[in-house]
């Protein structure tokens, strides 16, 4: 329910009826009861200054105090969307009119203000001046974008031979279009009580069917603001893919959350809100925009990846085991690996020696398919390495008992499945080719042509 203070009617005859009989008294009566800006500069312009010259600011001043009056309460009201609300611009004498035009623009602007707070429009003053001399379509335009609001609403006017001519206006500020328009000329005084209410209350109806019917419609832009939720404080929140020139930065997460700046999607669209910190893998979240506004909830990021511990083994290797340490170029994506393997090679026969190999890799990595986040990854290697072998028995065409091989790796093919918690699985097929046509295995392809399995599991850090 909207309430209002102080009836208009009865006001503005509080204060009319001593301005037309003259009767001082009644007049500080009044005036004593508005200690405020607007009681003292009454008083100071009526009994100081010329009658001529006090009447009409005691008349603005008046008109002024009686829309203020009028102007509604804060109520709970359905939202209609949010309208930046500029200071009243003075078009003649530079902007320096004196109190009575100043008084004059607050009346202007309390008459928007309450018309537009009636049909549910959520009303923001607290934008700057505009510029008189500027392009004020587009500067009122940026300015309510940039502060998040829907529509952007002001007044012009002038005050000259004691005629005040106004315009008001709503703009679609996204658009930068004019949405509703009215304008009159009147004696500068409070007979322009009625003339500008009914003004702002025009402008104030076009604009909400403007709104309404492109709800109703199902189309148009949507009316709402987008909000966010994040537990990763600081981090910056983007329109659009992050990486991409086409995004626009819209904040920061600040005590768990934030409300975008207002963009004009339509209805039906579908938008990526990325997010990104220091140290953790961005992430997209795709939303498609429909009546009611979404509250997006963002997981914590997952922490990008500097190094990995790899732990495994494979066919042939049963007795023994591999580690590989990756140190990544580029977090995630491209790495540097080292290989160690030690294992024993026997097979259970009578009369047979183990022997025992020892081999470092060593060599580049990275992965092909797949984003960082996914739980499936696929990437491939290259490298080169050297491989010792150890027996107890001599060979037949050495007299050492330590061999050792140089072999290349011309291709490895690597494949990692990534658990929601706990370490990642990971399997291997690896190509090995002995480039030693003197060591122990001699020059050709290791185990003489499949490749080389391994499997394991992967801890990230």
């Amino acid at each position: 329910m909207i309430r209002r203070r102080v009836h208009t009617s009865k006001l503005c005859f509080a204060f009319f009826s001593p301005l037309r009989c003259g009767v001082r008294t009644r007049l500080r009566s009044i005036t004593s009861q508005n200690e405020g800006y607007l009681g003292a500069l009454l008083r100071g312009s009526f009994i100081r200054g010329s009658r001529r010259r006090s009447t009409a600011a005691f008349s603005a001043i008046a008109l002024a105090l009686c829309l203020q009056s009028a102007a509604p309460e804060g109520a709970s009201l359905p939202d209609g969307g949010a309208v930046a609300l500029f200071p009243a611009v003075e078009m003649g004498a530079g902007g320096a009119g004196g109190d009575e035009a100043k008084a004059l623009g607050n009346a202007l602007e309390e008459a928007m203000a309450g018309a537009l707070v009636e049909l549910s429009f959520r009303v923001d003053r607290s934008a700057v001046g505009l510029d008189p001399g500027g392009d004020l379509a587009a500067e009122a335009s940026s300015g309510a974008t940039a502060a998040g609001a829907r529509w952007a609403a002001f007044a012009t006017f002038d005050v000259a031979d004691k005629r005040l001519a106004y315009t008001l206006r709503v703009y679609d500020a996204p658009e930068n279009a004019l949405v509703a328009s009215a304008g009159f000329s009147a004696y500068a005084g409070l007979t322009a009580l009625p003339l500008i209410e009914d003004s702002a209350k025009a402008i104030a109806a076009k604009a909400a069917a403007y709104r309404d019917t492109a709800r109703k419609s199902g189309g148009g832009p949507v009316q709402y603001r987008i909000s966010v939720t994040s537990p990763d404080e600081g981090a910056s929140v983007y329109i659009g893919d992050p990486g991409a020139p086409s995004s626009r930065a819209a904040g920061t997460i600040r005590d768990g959350g934030l409300l975008l700046p207002y963009v004009p999607f339509e209805k039906g669209t579908r938008i990526v809100i990325g997010i990104v910190a220091k140290d953790r893998l961005p992430t997209e979240v795709p939303v498609v925009l429909g009546d009611e506004a979404p509250n997006i909830s963002i997981p914590a990021l997952r922490k990008v990846d500097r190094g990995n511990l790899l732990i495994g083994t494979g066919p042939g290797r049963l007795l023994g085991l591999g580690a590989t340490y990756r140190i990544y170029m580029r977090p995630d994506w491209n790495f540097i690996f080292v290989n160690e393997r030690v294992f024993a090679g026997y097979d259970f026969s009578p009369g047979s020696i183990p022997l025992v190999h020892a081999e470092t890799w060593e060599g580049l990595g990275s992965y092909l398919l797949f984003p960082p986040r996914s739980p499936f990854r696929l990437g491939v290697c290259i490298g080169c390495g050297f491989l010792f072998s150890f027996s107890s028995a001599a060979s037949p065409t050495s007299d050492s008992s330590i061999f050792m091989d140089v072999a290349i790796i011309p291709i490895e093919g690597f494949f990692e499945y990534r658990f929601k918690t706990g370490p990642t699985l990971w399997f291997s097929a690896r190509a090995e080719y002995s480039i030693s046509p003197s060591g122990l295995l001699g020059l050709g392809w290791i185990g003489n042509g499949p490749p080389d399995l391994s499997a394991g599991l992967l801890w990230r850090f």
